[in-house]
């Protein structure tokens, strides 16, 4: 039996002098006092040891559990990272709650930190005016209600930032373990604005080159062949054809790449066997030559139909697309007929579809009937004609300089002809030269006829 359970049992009262009696004898042991340690009187109903959990202490010899943290008597040492003794339930240890850290455990660190040199191993860095500034401060963590600590990551800036290109954004961002570190970010998705990545976009520059901005204004990767597309700028291929990502701008006649199967791919709307893909083109007139205007405009289209190299095109439409007028069957290629008339519906004479309008009847405009002298000198004989009978010609004519100078064609010797210039379907006097009638005689009296000039 301990020292305070004899005196308990024994009934002893300790009231300044202790008497003890032992066997009818008593002895006066001194004058003392006893403390609540020993005599049992510590604060506990149940009369143990120490305070109990909960109440105040200042060291953990008040306390019956042994143990004193923040200020109060508690379960257990409670000495971990973000863990309190003093909160809902005190005396019991407990995590210090999400989001606060009442004893700065959680200060920033410097761990990872840089120093404001170029980070990754080298990249060459666009430094704004001004150079580079870090603050660790605003990397301070807190509690995350689990007993440990939490801090900011990338997200939170702690110094300069800026845009290094329209790729990259540049600066100092927290580590995510207390410490503010300066790093490179690849814009994944958006163009770098400012000193950051976008986070949205409204044009088509506000996304890197393999993204498009979408209608929810979100830069989405740029679509594969065979997908759905609005406009070329979502197409990673750069082609959106027939309302698909194409391989190709497809612009081959009679081509497609919405062919079931193939979607995406740039292929004949129609099987051709061996042959390849062509057009056949509208012939109005049945002259054998297709309509020159005619164009593809999709499956119901009249212009131009699909067609096969190795097929004969129906009745109506013809392989080639040569004819000019295809309103009516004379005017087509190879026509050698003149034509005092434009071609029906038109203001043209263009009849042999060459693009080059040919008249029929020559014009020496100025010209007179002359005897010329040698071939090409078109040098007027004054001494009249050489031999009776001769003709005269219409190839020399005055000039108003008065020299002599040929009024038509190279050629010299033509005798009959228009002698000013006559637009296609219009007339005017028609001069066919004469002859003399004696060497050395004037030119004799020939026709001049009202002619209409035909052109092709």
């Amino acid at each position: 039996m301990g020292r305070r359970a004899l005196f308990v049992a024994m009934g002893f009262v300790a009231s300044g002098m202790l008497a003890l009696e032992l066997g009818g004898c008593t002895a006066l042991l001194g004058d003392f006092e006893v403390s609540a340690e020993a005599t049992g009187d510590g604060g506990n109903a149940d009369g143990a040891l120490g305070g109990p959990n909960g109440a105040a202490c200042g060291a953990a010899g008040e306390c019956a559990s042994g143990f004193c943290a923040d200020g109060v008597c508690c379960d257990t040492a409670c000495s971990g990272t973000c863990e309190a003794c003093n909160l809902e339930a005190p005396g019991t240890c407990a995590p210090v709650p999400d989001g606060v850290d009442p004893a700065s455990e959680c200060a920033p660190g410097d761990a990872g930190a840089a120093d404001g040199g170029d980070p990754d191993g080298g990249v060459a860095l666009n430094v704004p005016d001004g150079g580079l500034v870090s603050n660790d401060v605003a990397c301070k963590g807190s509690c995350n209600g689990r007993r440990a600590c939490k801090f900011p990551g990338e997200e939170t800036a702690c110094g300069t930032r800026f845009c290094n290109d329209t790729a990259t954004s540049v600066g100092y961002a927290c580590n995510g373990r207390g410490a503010c570190d300066l790093g490179v970010r690849a814009c994944q998705a958006y163009s770098c604005e400012g000193d950051a990545c976008r986070a949205s976009c409204a044009a088509v520059d506000d996304c890197q080159s393999t993204h498009f901005c979408s209608p929810q204004g979100q830069c989405q990767q740029k679509l594969g062949n065979g997908v759905q597309c609005v406009n070329a700028g979502q197409c990673a291929n750069g082609f959106c054809v027939d309302g698909v990502c194409c391989n190709s701008s497809c612009s081959e006649f009679g081509g497609t790449c919405a062919n079931p199967g193939a979607l995406g791919q740039c292929k004949c709307s129609r099987d051709c066997g061996t042959g390849s893909c062509v057009l056949w083109y509208v012939d109005a007139d049945g002259d054998g030559f297709g309509d020159r205007n005619a164009t593809y405009t999709g499956p119901a289209g009249q212009g131009a139909i699909i067609g096969c190299s190795n097929l004969t095109p129906p009745t109506g439409y013809s392989a080639n697309k040569l004819d000019c007028a295809d309103n009516n069957a004379d005017a087509r290629p190879g026509q050698t007929t003149y034509f005092t008339t434009p071609i029906p519906g038109t203001t043209s004479y263009d009849w042999n579809c060459d693009g080059v309008l040919t008249k029929q009847l020559d014009e020496f405009p100025g010209a007179t009937c002359k005897f010329c002298g040698p071939p090409k000198d078109c040098e007027p004989l004054k001494g009249g004609c050489s031999t009776a009978g001769q003709r005269s010609y219409l190839s020399c004519a005055p000039a108003k300089n008065g020299a002599i100078t040929c009024g038509g064609p190279s050629r010299d010797d033509y005798r009959d002809g228009f002698v000013t210039k006559v637009e296609c379907g219009a007339s005017a006097s028609y001069v066919t030269c004469g002859a003399c009638t004696f060497a050395g005689g004037a030119p004799g009296k020939g026709s001049d006829v009202l002619t209409t000039q035909a052109c092709r």
